[in-house]
């Protein structure tokens, strides 16, 4: 799901100006990297596991610290984005308003 999420963000980055090749090649980085890591996770899991399963707990709950520690700027700049443009729309309707009246 990360991977889904950074390769929509990269789609509507002004940096590739609508360039399809540019966008396809990062995002095939980007799920090439995924794959990586979904091949390496039962790997380590099932090496962990010969210990015992509360390290792989222990070990999922490093990664999802980790996911959220990376993703968090990423939610953040959302929910600005999104203030940012309820507060412009409420702005706009106000001088509508006050157009209409005169």
């Amino acid at each position: 799901m990360g991977t889904f999420q950074f390769s929509a963000d990269l789609g509507t980055h002004s940096s590739l100006n609508g360039n399809s090749r540019a966008l396809a090649t990062v995002t095939a980085i980007i799920d090439g990297t995924g794959s990586v890591g979904a091949a390496l996770g039962p790997l380590l899991t099932g090496y962990i596991s010969a210990r015992g399963w509360n390290g792989v707990f222990i070990m999922l709950i490093i990664a999802i610290l980790f996911a959220g520690f990376f993703l968090i700027h990423l939610v953040v700049a959302e929910i600005v984005d999104k203030f940012h443009k309820s507060e412009s729309f409420e702005v706009d309707r106000l001088r509508q308003e006050d157009i209409a009246e005169m």
